[in-house]
């Protein structure tokens, strides 16, 4: 039996994925924000603040490109039908594991670490 959705319920699960995508890059601008202007402490290192934004700057261009392609396929009625299911299980998939793995990658190759 073959799972298929609506191509209304298609467009609100992206719907939500663009909030949610814009909301994660949001909150990383946020957090290079605050790394930057939340460490006034003299005890704390100068440093650290480009090592917390460093792996930060490469997650946000990913939630960017996740966004954009929600917005892509909310827009357009063939790329919605065929591309779907490709975008919402990689971004899934992205979310639960693929951040946390480009995370590791970056910190590991961190120039500020």
């Amino acid at each position: 039996m073959a799972f298929r959705l609506s191509e209304r319920k298609k467009k609100v699960i992206l719907k939500l994925l663009l909030i949610f995508s814009l909301s994660k890059a949001v909150w990383y601008v946020y957090s290079i924000f605050q790394a930057y202007h939340g460490l006034n402490n003299p005890l704390i290192p100068d440093y650290l603040a480009n090592f917390i934004a460093f792996p930060l700057y490469f997650l946000i261009a990913d939630w960017l490109v996740i966004s954009y392609l929600s917005w892509k396929l909310i827009r357009k009625e063939e790329l919605l039908r065929t591309w779907f299911y490709h975008v919402f299980i990689g971004s899934l998939v992205y979310l639960f594991i693929g951040q946390a793995l480009v995370y590791q990658l970056l910190q590991q190759i961190n120039p500020y670490g």
